[in-house]
């Protein structure tokens, strides 16, 4: 599960770029808007066109992996505590999904979806 902000998608190519096609072949890769980072006051919270994204990473390995097809074109709609219970129920909602998930997200997009049981994250 990927946010659909520029420094979780890199995040994501820089880690899978050293599996193989093979170790790739059963990931499913999905972008979800509701993962954005909350707060409407910071540029870089908001998310670029997918355009600009194909132009920045397209060429990394897997990028062609990734499911944009829940990612509406430069929608506006900031996460706030609506948009992860939304992710929630949408995440339940599928039958697929069993077991472990990996989320390249946001630091209060994490504390919010672990009800602040993260209090100190090294970088």
């Amino acid at each position: 599960m990927l946010s659909p902000l520029s420094r979780a998608i890199e995040t994501f190519l820089i880690g899978a770029k050293k599996r193989s096609t093979l170790e790739m072949e059963n990931v499913r890769v999905v972008v979800h808007p509701d993962l954005r980072e909350r707060g409407r006051g910071i540029p870089e919270n908001r998310m670029r066109s997918l355009s600009d994204i194909k132009r920045d990473f397209g060429d990394m390995r897997h990028f062609n992996k990734i499911d944009w097809h829940l990612v509406r074109e430069l929608d506006d709609d900031f996460g706030d505590d609506k948009t992860l219970l939304r992710f929630r129920r949408w995440l339940a909602s599928c039958p697929e999904i069993r077991g472990h998930i990996l989320v390249f997200s946001h630091y209060n997009t994490i504390l919010t979806l672990t009800k602040n049981r993260i209090t100190n994250v090294s970088n």
